[in-house]
């Protein structure tokens, strides 16, 4: 949420003073399957960052054959090209996510971990003069091989209380006043915001996710989730929040929270679902695991 946020509006930002950018989301599916080749989520990024480069500065992939291939090879012609054509105008490539590249199974299981991966192969593109890499993502292992090839670090700001406040409201959790009920989306908001504890639940929520605005939008989303399993008082839902694992700078105590609640039989379904790119149903999921 927070680097996402920060991603588009320094895209914003570039675009208005002139720049060429072209920005990446790794969304979460690229698969962590052992048996894939880690270049594969590397040619996904390159191909989409050279193809809006393209987009915006056509002659730069003039000549190329074949002519939107996917390699760092490519990827570094076309900057050069687009960079030789207009001197003056910078070039920003951005990378947002790469912490979502691994899934739950590979952080939990410390198996393969194409994040790193994926870092490790960023790290080594020497972009020419005039172009800029960044990568948004939280904190771990998985920017290590960025770190060791002297990436400047730049942390997001903590959020204060007022700005959780407001994603709660953002996400239809927390009321605002003046608005009905339901909002537009037909979700309805379970805590008034008239209600005597809102202060007391946001203060903990703001020190659980040390102000990480991913983190504490999962916060909010187990907070529904225990109220629609089972309404509840504010108070309650405070306990809920303090059962939950503080924010320690990656999502891997979290996940491993949830994964406990996960009978040791059904994670045989949950590690298959999370590799699966496309719906099945159950029939076809017993036909994976008979």
């Amino acid at each position: 949420q927070g680097k996402t946020w920060a991603c588009d509006k320094l895209a914003r930002n570039l675009q208005q003073n002139g720049w060429l950018v072209a920005n990446h989301y790794c969304y979460l599916n690229f698969a962590e399957d052992e048996s894939r080749d880690k270049r594969v989520q590397l040619e996904a990024v390159i191909g989409s960052l050279l193809a809006q480069i393209a987009a915006q500065e056509p002659s730069c992939i003039d000549g190329m054959r074949p002519r939107y291939a996917a390699n760092s090879e490519t990827l570094l012609s076309a900057l050069q090209k687009a960079r030789a054509k207009n001197p003056s105008r910078q070039i920003a490539l951005l990378v947002d996510g790469l912490d979502h590249v691994t899934r739950v199974l590979g952080t939990t299981t410390k198996k393969f971990d194409p994040a790193t991966e994926l870092a490790r192969e960023l790290s080594l593109l020497d972009v020419p003069d005039g172009v800029v890499l960044v990568v948004a993502c939280q904190g771990g292992v998985h920017d290590e091989p960025l770190r060791k090839a002297g990436a400047q670090i730049y942390d997001l700001p903590q959020w204060d209380k007022d700005h959780v406040r407001h994603l709660g409201e953002k996400l239809a959790v927390i009321g605002v006043p003046g608005r009905s009920q339901p909002n537009v989306d037909n979700v309805a908001r379970i805590i008034s915001p008239s209600d005597p504890q809102l202060g007391d639940l946001v203060a903990e929520l703001t020190i659980k996710s040390k102000g990480n605005a991913l983190y504490a939008t999962y916060c909010y989303h187990e907070l529904r989730r225990t109220y629609e399993a089972a309404p509840q008082s504010v108070y309650d839902l405070i306990q809920t929040l303090r059962a939950l694992p503080a924010f320690d700078g990656t999502m891997k105590a979290y996940y491993e929270y949830l994964l406990q609640a996960i009978p040791t039989e059904a994670l045989i379904a949950a590690d298959v679902l999370a590799l699966l790119e496309f719906a099945v149903t159950r029939d076809e999921l017993k036909a994976i695991y008979p």
